[in-house]
């Protein structure tokens, strides 16, 4: 994402987001998913703006964006559980669920799919 934002003319931006979220890493996977949401805000592919259509399930646009991002985290993921690096690998799974994103590992390798909540 850094690379991405600074190809948009955002270096500056990006390394404060970057810093921020190294910070909130530490602090908590809420804190961070917060951070994340605002660098796909930055990026203009936030798939909770209503921009998208994140009411949509459906929006492939939307879908498509939000599958690279969570599938870069779930290969870092699973870099960290072959390094034997559990703490890493609980953190970014903990980072997915805070922000509504539900992994579920297999034996082909993890899969995800969106959180959803009731509305009851």
């Amino acid at each position: 994402l850094i690379s991405a934002l600074a190809v948009l003319g955002e270096k500056d931006r990006a390394r404060a987001i970057y810093a921020e979220a190294r910070t909130k890493f530490t602090e908590d996977a809420a804190g961070l998913a917060r951070v994340v949401v605002a660098m796909t805000d930055v990026l203009g592919i936030n798939p909770l703006d209503p921009v998208w259509g994140a009411a949509d399930p459906g929006n492939a646009d939307a879908m498509t964006a939000l599958d690279a991002l969570v599938q870069e985290r779930i290969h870092s993921r699973t870099k960290a559980r072959a390094a034997r690096d559990y703490a890493t690998a609980d953190a970014i799974r903990d980072e997915l669920t805070a922000a509504g994103i539900a992994v579920e590992d297999t034996a082909a390798g993890a899969r995800w799919s969106l959180n959803r909540k009731s509305e009851n």
